[in-house]
């Protein structure tokens, strides 16, 4: 499976100049597996001068996105990136509707509920900490996996908008 891991764009000097670190972690867990991955960290695209600010950017990140041909897209959602994601996710779902769209991260978790009823370009939300959360919905997409069986996530089934159990906390992060 080809996996997309997708920083959406926002740039405020002050606090968009770190890497995506959740992410990173994301894709050094998945590092072994047969999947093939690949991040799009578009707050330093904007940076590098490599990604316009003008009114297309959601167009330019979703081909971006596109271009690379994932059969996954998993964006990492804060306040601030919320609207750009979606923005995106609804492109890319537009152009390919095979896509699965993941949204994961503190904002994604709080209205997990609210975004796939009113967001049907968004499939599936991953709650909390993703790291053993996600390769488990990975599992599930691709039929080796109940998706009834992965807690921390809300994902969307026959049109009904299933909310599993929260997944317990990892102890150690370090380990995961």
């Amino acid at each position: 499976m080809k996996i997309a891991l997708v920083f959406p764009p926002f740039f405020f000097e002050p606090m968009y100049n770190m890497p995506p670190l959740g992410l990173i972690h994301l894709a050094a867990l998945l590092k072994g597996s047969p999947h093939e991955v690949r991040i799009f960290d578009f707050p330093l695209a904007i940076r590098q001068k490599t990604l316009d600010m003008g009114n297309r950017i959601y167009d330019s990140c979703a081909k971006q996105i596109l271009e690379f041909g994932p059969d996954l897209a998993g964006f990492s959602v804060q306040c601030t990136t919320y609207p750009p994601a979606l923005q995106i996710a609804l492109k890319v779902k537009e152009q390919n509707p095979n896509i699965r769209i993941v949204f994961g991260g503190h904002n994604a978790s709080f209205v997990d509920e609210s975004t796939l009823s009113r967001y049907p370009c968004v499939d599936a939300i991953v709650r909390g900490e993703g790291e053993a959360t996600f390769p488990e919905l990975i599992a599930g997409f691709e039929g080796k996996l109940d998706l009834s069986a992965i807690d921390g996530i809300t994902y969307r089934s026959d049109d009904r908008i299933f909310r599993n159990s929260d997944r317990r906390l990892i102890d150690d992060l370090a380990q995961a």
